[in-house]
């Protein structure tokens, strides 16, 4: 089977010297970003005079980051059920582990979802939309 991702093929200099090997298979998501740490301190990325290329950033930690470390992390404001400010956080999933509320609630809360008013007894609005 010839299946060949095409975003990598545009980094390639040569596709036809590409090999893979699975090195383990049905891992944890821990696992796999421990995995990744060493494989790219073993062969190394391109711009550190290696051989790999990523598609995304990450590859350095595995993802792009969590809660407000994350480039793609938008703000959100918690409110209390009368709309008065209670605190600003840098994303949902920081505001998700600290009050141990499901992040796709606040997320659902902040993009007005159906049936979505509130979530952990908060409301919650992305920053951008907060004051509209």
């Amino acid at each position: 089977m010839n299946r060949r991702n095409s975003r990598y093929n545009e980094k390639a200099i040569n596709v036809d010297l590409i090999k893979v090997e699975i090195v383990e298979i049905d891992i944890t998501p821990d696992r796999g970003v421990q995995l990744e740490k060493e494989l790219v301190a073993k062969y190394k990325l391109i711009e550190d005079g290696g051989t790999l290329t990523n598609i995304i950033r990450g590859g350095r930690g595995g993802s792009l980051g969590s809660g407000s470390n994350n480039p793609n992390a938008k703000p959100v404001i918690q409110l209390n059920i009368y709309g008065e400010f209670i605190k600003e956080w840098g994303s949902v999933i920081e505001a998700a582990k600290a009050l141990q509320i499901d992040s796709s609630a606040i997320a659902k809360c902040c993009r007005h979802a159906p049936k979505y008013k509130r979530a952990g007894g908060y409301v919650w609005e992305y920053k951008e939309n907060y004051g509209d």
